[in-house]
């Protein structure tokens, strides 16, 4: 009962000083929001479980060696399957766009062709209907789709009849048999899917089946580990398994390693980097939450010193120490919890807000929502901050000496009249400096990565991106579409250029391919080099802005049955051909691939992360090797937006149905690649932004409590003559030697 006094009286007495109230919950309510916005990425990426059964068993394999990834092929993921000693279950999945065809108009969705053991691996239950099984993925194909929560909501409104119900995916016939529980939309965690296919019905999604093709490395794999089998154990008889692959298909596996990490990250490098920012991030989040604490700390004790004279007259009459500090401690524990509250609030302000500056690339990005984790957190840290923010100032608030505080004399500091509030400060602004200084590097390295050079010029210039396979085109066809398209494109007003290729540098789908380059020796299988690989037409390179060096572009004459032919970079020619003429030189795709004539040299550039080295490249001519992805890049004289217009219309009048994805300026991009260095830029800036925030509320605090505390000794100095400049240097003195010191 004497506790639950103790809580409205602090009550009473925070509501009674109104701006300190509000300081002190701004300084925690930015501080713990902060942080539990940072959280709450981190919990949706390496906290928060997937939810299947007994998720701390299931693994994702990576192949390689310098950066191992989780692409494997088809062969060697059933060679893996039946071969290993150490999983239960092993499934295959392959993330692809699809075209849902619903009321005459079609979507584009991201969904995911599986093995037909990948739900009874994950343990999981459907919310309606039933799962694919291994029936439906057998050698003939079976067109059934299991749909997401999610997707039956929006996209069938929750329509009770759905199970049976009839679908059209990229022209194909479908029979839906199941949708997904709540809250499962796959097993990648960065990644959403709102529908499952088996992979026998890979033709009808694709254009083409690769699964014979051991060096078609598509397939992402995940397993789930035998009871009693340790990640290492596991680790150690996959070596061996690997090691045996390797001397059956030495010209494709050689050197074949894998490795095992955390399922739901897109494998153990991009999901080492994404863990390793989410860490850096939460340890910066903390700093400034430290100077938040800080201040908080600052604020408390300024606030307990004007209450030296209530708390001497307590202990006076008989008031235990013990009392006081409680007291004291409940109070800054309220201020925790609504802070903490505030914080809460705020961090789902920030969750809503800070999607929508990310760049999706077209992917099916996940969002992480506030969970009761995160709350869990941030009511934690606030609770904590406030605690920790308000035992100092208790215990020091407790030893007051009772003759001057009864006086209402003010309190001297510890030496010389610096007082324990101005180390606080001090600490502020040195952790301010370092978030500042951290912020000014990353936008040093942001501004550097802006001037780069690409290998391409993305002003004056949009893509737009269609794949003629989700409308069942032949390669005739499909062939036909594209010249018709680059007729219409080249023949608008102001249009300076125009091209298609199957893919752009920087957009998601990135195709390498090995080399073998006439009259070199051959290298052994493990070192056989790779090249970003691109089929494209006449005109691309003007188009997209890459500069041809050497040699010519490709024209209207290398078609079917002509020589055939190709374009490297400068990387490819510089290196393994050094101070030759690269051009008439042949190359070669694979061990066993015809000879390509090179008749052109592009500049160099980079293709898929603004930070990687530069890489070897090719091109062939779309005209002999047809690829179903087209992606149409028009460079023009007049603003983006009209040219995107002009495209889409063009597109339509071809084809109304057709679906289309990825419309947007060549600037746009850079966009995806920059975004972990923009991001990290803008919570550095705003993290140091809120610390020099708490720093001046930190100064201004200290320099109005001096001026309180002095105003009976700034009285008598401007008596005796002294001028106002003189005073102000005094007050300004001690605030400018923290600042340097600091």
């Amino acid at each position: 009962m004497a506790i639950w006094k103790d809580v409205v009286y602090a009550a009473r007495r925070l509501m009674g000083k109104p701006g300190f109230l509000i300081v002190a919950l701004a300084t925690l309510a930015l501080g713990v929001g902060l942080n539990a916005t940072i959280f709450t990425f981190v919990n949706g990426i390496l906290v928060r479980p997937l939810p299947v059964a007994d998720p701390n068993r299931l693994v994702t394999l990576n192949f390689g060696k310098h950066e191992p990834g989780p692409g494997v092929s088809f062969p060697d993921y059933l060679d893996i399957r039946d071969r290993n000693q150490v999983f239960s279950s092993y499934a295959a999945t392959r993330m692809m766009p699809m075209a849902l065809s619903l009321t005459g108009a079609n979507a584009r969705i991201w969904g995911l062709l599986v093995s037909g053991n990948y739900f009874e691996m994950l343990g999981i239950s459907p919310w309606r209907g039933r799962f694919i099984d291994s029936g439906d993925d057998g050698t003939s194909p079976s067109p059934v789709a299991v749909i997401s929560y999610s997707c039956w909501q929006q996209r069938f409104g929750a329509d009770a009849e759905v199970i049976g119900r009839s679908v059209k995916i990229n022209g194909g016939r479908f029979t839906i048999i199941g949708v997904a529980p709540p809250g499962f939309n796959g097993t990648e965690r960065l990644l959403e899917s709102e529908m499952w296919v088996p992979f026998s019905v890979i033709h009808t999604i694709e254009g083409r089946d690769w699964r014979a093709e051991r060096r078609t490395r598509d397939a992402w794999t995940i397993a789930r580990l035998k009871p009693g089998v340790s990640m290492g154990q596991a680790e150690a008889s996959l070596a061996v398994l690997a090691s045996q692959i390797a001397r059956e298909h030495p010209d494709v596996d050689a050197g074949l390693t894998i490795t095992l990490s955390p399922p739901g990250l897109i494998g153990a490098g991009i999901g080492n980097m994404i863990s390793a920012m989410g860490i850096a991030m939460m340890i910066v989040a903390g700093l400034t939450l430290l100077v938040a604490c800080t201040n908080l700390s600052g604020l408390i004790l300024a606030h307990a010193a004007d209450r030296r004279k209530e708390i001497a007259i307590r202990l006076a009459i008989g008031a235990g120490r013990g009392t006081i500090v409680r007291m004291m401690l409940i109070e800054t524990l309220l201020l925790g919890a609504a802070g903490g509250a505030l914080g809460i609030l705020t961090a789902v302000w920030l969750g809503e807000a800070l999607p929508a500056g990310v760049p999706s690339a077209n992917l099916p990005i996940a969002s992480f929502g506030v969970d009761w984790r995160v709350m869990l957190f941030g009511m934690a840290i606030a609770l904590a901050a406030a605690l920790i923010s308000g035992v100092v100032p208790a215990l020091r608030a407790v030893k007051v000496d009772l003759a001057p505080a009864l006086k209402n004399e003010t309190a001297s500091g510890w030496l010389r009249g610096w007082h324990l509030r101005d180390v606080y400060l001090g600490i502020q602004i040195a952790i301010c400096m370092v978030l500042l200084a951290g912020a000014a590097m990353t936008l040093g390295g942001l501004n550097r990565a802006l001037a780069m050079h690409y290998g391409f010029d993305p002003a004056h210039a949009i893509t737009l991106r269609v794949d003629l396979a989700m409308s069942q085109y032949t390669p005739e066809q499909g062939l036909d579409f594209d010249h018709r398209l680059i007729e219409k494109a080249r023949a608008l007003p102001g249009v300076e250029a125009a091209g298609i290729s199957n893919s752009v540098p920087f957009s998601v789908d990135q195709s390498t391919t090995s080399f073998y380059v006439e009259g070199k020796p051959e290298p052994p299988p493990s070192d056989v080099p790779a090249a970003f690989h691109y089929e494209c037409g006449p005109g691309y390179f003007r188009a997209i802005g890459t500069r041809l060096v050497a040699g010519r572009d490709f024209d209207d004459h290398d078609r079917q049955g002509a020589a055939k032919v190709v374009i490297v970079n400068e990387t490819l020619a510089g290196k393994y051909l050094p101070g030759e003429n690269p051009i008439g030189r042949r190359i070669r795709f694979g061990r066993n691939g015809d000879w390509l004539e090179i008749v052109g040299v592009a500049e160099a550039g980079r293709y898929q992360w603004i930070s990687e080295p530069l890489t070897p490249a090719v091109w062939d001519p779309l005209d002999q090797s047809y690829n179903s992805s087209a992606t149409l890049v028009m460079r023009t004289r007049y603003n983006n937006s009209e040219a995107l217009n002009d495209a889409r219309r063009m597109v339509a009048e071809l084809n109304p149905d057709l679906p289309i994805f990825e419309a947007r300026p060549v600037s746009e991009l850079v966009d995806f690649p920059m975004m972990p260095l923009r991001k990290s830029t803008a919570a550095l800036s705003m993290m140091g932004g809120l610390a020099a925030l708490l720093c001046i509320l930190g100064l201004y605090g200290l320099l109005a409590y001096a001026v309180v505390q002095r105003t009976r000794e700034i009285g008598i100095r401007m008596a005796l003559g002294a001028r106002a400049s003189s005073v102000l240097a005094l007050l300004l003195t001690r605030t400018m030697l923290l600042v340097a010191a600091s």
